[in-house]
């Protein structure tokens, strides 16, 4: 439903500068999780078998450490280079100022998906099912149908999308 109301609100050259985006930054945020989602997950639920707290605790300290500096890190990149990228790869110098709203939340987005894999590891499935798909599709449609409504354009829609997003 998201997606069809921003393809009728901005048309689908609009709505291709968001998805282009997003597939930008998702390929990015993949990289900035180095694969951390799957090690936090499997070593909490590790940790926690073997009755060590205190190691299930360093495991998310320290994924959450290499994760921010990475994301912030590569999110800075792309912020900085975002012309370039939208003038070499897809040749349309339109697509710079959206990819920079969303290397801003680059950051928030992989903490947002650290933070389910730390549900998935402690076996918190509810939490992570009412997170990641009910509060977050619910807070996502919440906010773009009130921009929306409020006749706002495709930087504005950029950043109300990204802000549920990360909620």
């Amino acid at each position: 439903m998201i997606r069809i109301l921003l393809a009728r609100h901005l048309g689908s050259y609009g709505y291709g500068l968001i998805t282009l985006s997003v597939a930008v930054i998702t390929t990015v945020g993949s990289i900035a999780l180095v694969g951390m989602e799957s090690g936090i997950t499997r070593s909490i639920a590790y940790f926690i078998g073997k009755n060590d707290m205190a190691r299930a605790k360093g495991t998310i300290y320290a994924g959450f450490k290499i994760v921010t500096f990475l994301s912030i890190t590569l999110g800075f990149l792309v912020f900085f280079s975002a012309e370039k990228i939208s003038i070499i790869f897809f040749h349309d110098r339109n697509l710079a100022s959206v990819l920079r709203i969303f290397s801003l939340f680059l950051p928030f987005f992989c903490i947002f998906l650290l933070w389910v894999a730390v549900f998935r590891g402690f076996k918190k499935i509810k939490y992570m099912v009412y997170v990641n798909t009910i509060f977050n599709l619910g807070v996502r449609w919440i906010i773009l149908s009130i921009i929306i409504l409020l006749g706002a354009g495709i930087l504005k829609i950029s950043i109300g999308y990204c802000i549920g997003w990360i909620s």
